[in-house]
């Protein structure tokens, strides 16, 4: 059964459920408990507190307003399409939740009791205050963001302190105008829209980082200028609280951050207008940003008092010949800042080859388009894919064909072998054959057949040379005996290099030394017989 005292409130929710400009008027304590809300359409009148972990929801779409002895609820929400003007100061003990609809506190003020007040926060849902009305809120080291708009434009506006923990109260409203007429002469034309006004209880004793923020990217360009500055009212005029502004250029534009905040008061956000000129800092490039190694560019920074590049150097112009991001930080005689967008200059290699090239008779190289006929070192110089010189070295050995002439007299019924080829019949001869190195080389035989008469002793007979190529020795392998047998071995050039006697024994092997002889190809006459070996 449901308790008495809360039959009344039970009944009222399920009418305001069903009428679209329903209101909520209470003289006892409502409890919300987890997970329940209270939806109000219309008007709201609080003698007694809400209380519990449901929220307490305006959701209506015509104008309404909020009032009572004891406005005060323990959670609260704006969702609704039309907003909800304070007539008396309300009091949220734990969060409220802005969705939709603008809290009006232009005449009273809106208290939170927690350190964390808000969630949400929209340029259709925020709290309006002017110079009358204002929010209370407690700040400790954690951040309490509260979302503050002026004519469906929101700001953010953050605070954190590192000292005392403290109540502050706030108050946002337009007042500032952007041609100079009501802070002075202008330099530039865009001043803060808004003033904001910082009271804290305990004076003097916090040192808070205060955050702006404005997601409405239409007001960037006025509010939050590449230069700005945190300006103070004085009474009589604004003055900024430094003289050198904070240059957001390459953070996000739509946000303004001050630390170490310890006057307070009333406030507004503005760019150099207020200020004496702000060094600009920037880079020309003198030439291009990508050149070869051994080159180098002048680099020069716009003019302002000091200068100071990421490469130590303070004139300024630097020449640079490696490769990287070059900054120039400026200094103006206030001691205001400025640093340039990075600069990448790039220097590409100078390519070194050296190509080694053995070839026969003559070569042509591709990178000159030259023939080449005797051996040496040669240059050519290019361009690679960079535009820088490529310096290509051919070291060239030329080797040359061998031409070998050689006679003989045979007797019919004889022959001559050259290689793989055996001659008979009178005539001359050419066989080519491949060198140690590759290169041709050319012997031409001239046989001649005479009529002889006699015995020949062996000259018929075959006989065979291995290894081949050989390196010390050659092992020969006849099919006749002799005791007694003349032999030359002859180069390329037809010049006997080794000769002697050796005694033959049929298929048996005789050694001949030829480790003195150098590497070549050079053929081996055992009378009329001549075959061919290498020399390794």
């Amino acid at each position: 059964m449901i308790a008495p005292k809360y039959i009344f409130f039970l009944l009222y929710l399920i009418s305001v459920s069903t009428v679209a400009q329903g209101r909520l008027w209470n003289r006892g304590t409502i409890q919300l408990d987890t997970g329940t809300e209270a939806r109000v359409h219309g008007n709201i009148i609080l003698d007694s507190p809400i209380t519990g972990n449901g929220y307490l929801v305006y959701a209506g779409s015509n104008v309404a307003w909020a009032a009572g002895d004891n406005l005060k609820t323990d959670y609260f929400r704006m969702e609704s399409s039309a907003p909800l003007q304070l007539k008396n100061d309300l009091i949220i003990v734990q969060q409220a939740d802005f969705i939709s609809g603008v809290l009006d506190a232009s005449e009273h003020g809106v208290t939170f009791q927690n350190h964390n007040p808000t969630t949400g926060g929209n340029a259709a849902s925020y709290i309006h205050t002017s110079f009358t009305g204002y929010v209370r809120f407690p700040v400790n080291t954690q951040t309490a963001s509260i979302p503050m708009g002026v004519n469906n434009h929101l700001i953010y506006a953050s605070f954190v302190q590192a000292a005392t923990a403290d109540t502050f109260t706030i108050q946002l409203w337009p007042v500032l105008t952007d041609d100079g007429l009501i802070t002075g002469n202008s330099i530039n034309h865009h001043v803060g829209l808004w003033a904001l006004n910082i009271q804290e209880t305990l004076a003097g004793q916090n040192d808070i980082t205060l955050t702006l923020q404005c997601p409405d990217a239409s007001l960037a360009v006025d509010f939050f200028e590449h230069q700005s500055v945190l300006i103070q009212y004085d009474g009589n005029s604004y003055i900024p609280l430094s003289l050198c502004g904070t240059d957001i250029s390459n953070d996000n534009p739509n946000i303004f951050q001050v630390s170490s905040l310890q006057n307070l008061g009333l406030m507004g956000v503005g760019d150099s207008l207020f200020l004496p000129l702000q060094p600009e800092a920037s880079i020309t490039v003198v030439g291009s940003t990508t050149l070869c190694l051994g080159d180098s560019v002048l680099l020069i920074s716009s003019p302002s008092d000091a200068y100071l590049w990421n490469n130590g150097v303070s004139d300024s112009s630097i020449y640079v010949s490696s490769s990287g991001n070059y900054q120039v930080t400026v200094t103006n005689t206030n001691g205001c800042q400025s640093i340039s967008t990075p600069v990448l200059i790039t220097f590409f290699p100078i390519d070194s080859v050296i190509q080694y090239q053995t070839s026969c008779n003559a070569y042509e190289w591709s990178a000159t388009g030259q023939t080449y006929q005797t051996s040496g070192i040669y240059i050519a110089s290019l361009q690679n894919q960079h535009g820088c010189d490529s310096i290509i070295t051919l070291q060239l050995t030329l080797l040359f064909s061998d031409s070998l002439h050689q006679n003989f007299s045979i007797c019919p019924g004889s022959s001559v072998t050259v290689g793989s080829n055996t001659y008979d019949t009178d005539g001359i001869y050419t066989d080519i054959f491949t060198g140690a190195h590759g290169c041709d080389s050319i012997v031409i035989t001239t046989v001649e057949v005479l009529g002889c008469s006699g015995i020949l002793s062996f000259n018929e007979s075959e006989f065979t040379v291995y290894p081949n190529p050989a390196y010390e020795q050659i092992t020969v392998f006849t099919s006749f005996y002799s005791p007694d047998v003349f032999f030359s071995i002859k180069d390329l050039h037809g010049r006997i290099v080794l000769s002697g006697n050796y005694s033959f024994h049929d298929n048996s092997p005789t050694w001949i030394d030829i480790k003195e002889l150098s590497s070549g190809v050079y053929f081996l006459h055992i009378h009329n017989k001549v075959t061919r070996f290498i020399k390794k």
